[in-house]
């Protein structure tokens, strides 16, 4: 849960909506293919979809596809492809599509060096193994008469560009199928490895990729907050994975190298954000050198407890509103980078929060209460909270709403 004081929110408050994605995704149509054929789901799956052969892979290959968007989307389109001529050919043709597929996957391994059995591969192994998966793909796609579409072309940059996906390996997020065996990795050898996968830009400066997990798609973006002392820049990192959760982290991240050595790419967590509206951050703002302010989103039940240590939180949950999608308000930090404690400043409501109080049908009566409670303190919205008044809303909630044995 959120506190006034000491070491981050370490995965969120309740995580009442999350949940691993099941088997309930695409599986392969035709038994005929099991054998032949890399378990991957059709082209272009939704993220909330999962091939159930993701959840079970254990070759070093099948981890590699299944933690890679693009490559799973192409490995997708192939077996689709694949299929479609099977349902058309005779049997003797069926035979020799077959034959031909498993001639090919031991190609693939060959060609891009990937060993048929063992673990998962290591970052270097992969950033040589992803590429080379991506062309042979496409051009398996197009000797099988399908549509592979052009490769994405990579982008001029400068040599201190940083790949999403890089970012992710060192803090060990949704999409690092194998996480930095320590904090640094070389970033020209990590951004050539990831060169397959499309990266965008958005106008506020965020950057975006895609990864996977499992089988389903993600979304790594990070955007830069601010520069501290000795090249050592703040960023703020979420890790999307649609329904199944989106996590938020500030890091400290820094390029170190010089001269003839090539810049090898740092990163630590500073500060871990929980789901959604669950603890996830909101916003990030480096105040000074040694100062962050960072905006938590929080459900209710967390925004009454932040300010007090005695609210129950865990019994007014479940009456208010307790999912890591349904954000009520934020909880402001102050977060001291020298001693890595954190204080409470502030809290906000905005109308939105407010009115998804009022019509609720979740909760009923004590969400009238709470609502009844709130106005007494903030009668307009939206409305920033001092920590007295916080606290002073968590007592008022306590008394005319209460919860508990026998209540």
């Amino acid at each position: 849960m959120l506190k006034r004081a000491g070491r981050p929110p370490q995965g969120g408050l309740h995580f009442c909506r999350w949940y691993r994605p099941g088997r309930v995704g695409i599986v392969l149509a035709l038994a005929l293919f099991a054998f032949a054929l890399a378990p991957f789901a059709a082209a272009d799956p939704p993220p909330q979809a999962v091939e159930s052969g993701c959840l079970d892979a254990v070759s070093p290959v099948d981890l590699l596809i299944c933690s890679d968007a693009t490559l799973l989307r192409l490995a997708g389109k192939v077996n689709d492809t694949l299929r479609a001529q099977s349902e058309r050919a005779a049997a003797g043709k069926q035979a020799e599509l077959i034959a031909g597929q498993q001639v090919w996957l031991r190609q693939r391994l060959d060609r891009c060096h990937v060993p048929a059995a063992g673990s998962a591969l290591s970052l270097t192994q992969r950033w040589q193994a992803a590429p080379c998966l991506d062309m042979m793909y496409r051009e398996r796609l197009v000797a099988l008469g399908g549509q592979a579409g052009p490769a994405v072309p990579t982008p001029a940059r400068d040599s201190t560009f940083i790949h999403p996906l890089c970012l992710d390996a060192l803090l060990g997020g949704l999409a690092a199928e194998v996480e930095a065996e320590n904090e640094t990795i070389p970033l020209a050898e990590c951004t050539l490895g990831n060169r397959h996968a499309p990266v965008s830009t958005a106008p506020d400066g965020s950057v975006s990729a895609e990864g996977a997990v499992a089988g389903v798609p993600t979304t790594i973006t990070y955007r830069r907050i601010g520069r501290l002392a000795e090249g050592r820049e703040i960023f703020a990192v979420w890790s999307s994975a649609g329904e199944s959760g989106s996590f938020s982290t500030v890091a400290e991240v820094a390029l170190e190298g010089s001269g003839q050595h090539p810049p090898m790419l740092r990163a630590r967590a500073l500060v871990d954000g929980g789901d959604r509206c669950d603890g996830g951050i909101a916003a990030v703002r480096l105040v000074d050198p040694r100062t962050l302010e960072i905006d938590f989103n929080a459900t209710a039940a967390a925004f009454l407890a932040v300010a007090d240590d005695d609210f129950p939180e865990d019994i007014y949950a479940d009456e208010l509103l307790p999912c890591s999608e349904c954000c009520f308000g934020t909880v402001r930090f102050r977060h001291d980078l020298s001693s890595g404690t954190r204080t409470l400043v502030s809290g906000r409501l905005e109308r939105t929060a407010w009115d998804s109080v009022a019509i609720s049908d979740t909760g009923g009566p004590v969400l009238t209460c709470v609502r009844a409670a709130l106005t007494t303190i903030a009668p307009q919205l939206p409305h920033a909270f001092t920590v007295e008044e916080m606290r002073k809303v968590s007592q008022s909630v306590q008394k005319a709403c209460p919860l508990g044995p026998g209540q």
